[in-house]
């Protein structure tokens, strides 16, 4: 894969998260400015900034969130991949049948058929 189209990939995916990700993150720093306190919850891998001054509930957690079957979509991207070598690698090519010298006349009549 050219290296031109991994990089455009990696910011594309860089963008695709960003704004859940920095705009709560500067949300939040703003919001410390006018009261707001950041702690952050080790059980769910969360920031939580508590009295967030602009919020109907006074808050804003950005957390990591974990799928019970995100194991499956793996699994199942390994599986499409060895599918995906399996298409790519060559098929398998016969020999050429050569003409015997037992059957000359065979052979002849065979490339005259042909042409």
């Amino acid at each position: 894969m050219p290296r031109a189209l991994l990089v455009t990939a990696r910011i594309a995916g860089i963008a695709w998260t960003m704004p859940n990700t920095v705009l709560g993150l500067v949300a939040g720093v703003v919001g410390m400015a006018f009261g707001a306190h950041a702690h952050v919850n080790a059980r769910e891998w969360a920031i939580v900034f508590h009295r967030w001054p602009w919020g109907p509930g006074g808050a804003i957690t950005l957390g990591v969130q974990v799928g019970t079957f995100v194991m499956w979509l793996w699994v199942g991207g390994v599986i499409m991949t060895l599918g995906l070598l399996l298409a790519l690698l060559p098929a398998r090519r016969r020999r050429p049948v050569v003409a015997t010298a037992a059957a000359p006349d065979e052979a002849r009549e065979l490339a005259e058929a042909a042409t």
